[in-house]
């Protein structure tokens, strides 16, 4: 690695991390096997090739690096296809360009396809054309399905249909396989692990890929 980050080197050793991304942005999602950052009103997946430049009022991408902007009442896939039009609740990037509708306590795929219907705390797709419901300390696949039982403090859906729970600054993927623990400024999953945003004070991020049971080349490396 040949430049210097606010990384902590022991914790790239310990839990197998590789610097994925350093530069300046607003913010960034990562999902699957692709991330995207946001510099004010640009949208650069990888954060190098550029989407969309323009405006929006609220932005995420799937795990296929497409980037779903919605401008007012409008969803629209990369700046130019638009996917839905009309009322919602809350939404969520689905697979393949595709979105979640919520209305309700119902569900909709591109906000015409039923999924789901019940009780939830709160929901997030799956990456796999469904959801992943959580109600109370219990998440669920499909809404029928147990991932995991137990305490939390934040918790994203994986692209596997899992989800990695956040508790006292450990990453834990369905609750049990440790996958990180340490501080961050901002996370997301990422590929089997998760990618962990550190802030400089000139307003420079990193951002690192932990799995330790995934090795990824590093553009960093030497």
């Amino acid at each position: 690695m040949t430049q210097e980050t606010v990384v902590p080197q022991e914790l790239l050793k310990k839990f197998n991390g590789t610097l994925v991304y350093r530069g300046k942005f607003n913010g960034f999602i990562s999902r699957g096997d692709c991330f995207v950052t946001r510099d004010d009103n640009k949208f650069l997946r990888n954060g190098t090739s550029l989407i969309y430049e323009g405006d929006w009022d609220g932005w995420r991408p799937d795990t296929q690096g497409n980037l779903i902007v919605r401008r007012g009442n409008k969803f629209i896939r990369n700046g130019t296809d638009l996917i839905y039009e009309g009322g919602w609740s809350d939404w969520e990037p689905d697979n393949q360009g595709n979105i979640i509708i919520c209305r309700g306590k119902k569900l909709f795929r591109n906000g015409t396809e039923f999924i789901y219907e019940g009780e939830w705390g709160s929901w997030r797709s799956d990456a796999q054309g469904n959801v992943i419901i959580q109600l109370g300390n219990c998440f669920f696949r499909k809404g029928t399905e147990l991932i995991y039982e137990g305490n939390w403090d934040n918790w994203i859906a994986d692209a596997q249909s899992g989800v990695v729970i956040e508790l006292n600054n450990r990453f834990l993927r369905n609750g049990t396989e440790l996958v990180y623990h340490g501080t961050r400024n901002n996370w997301w999953t990422y590929r089997n692990g998760i990618m962990v945003q550190y802030d400089e004070r000139d307003g420079t991020k990193s951002l690192v890929y932990y799995n330790p049971f995934d090795h990824m080349a590093s553009p960093f490396d030497d």
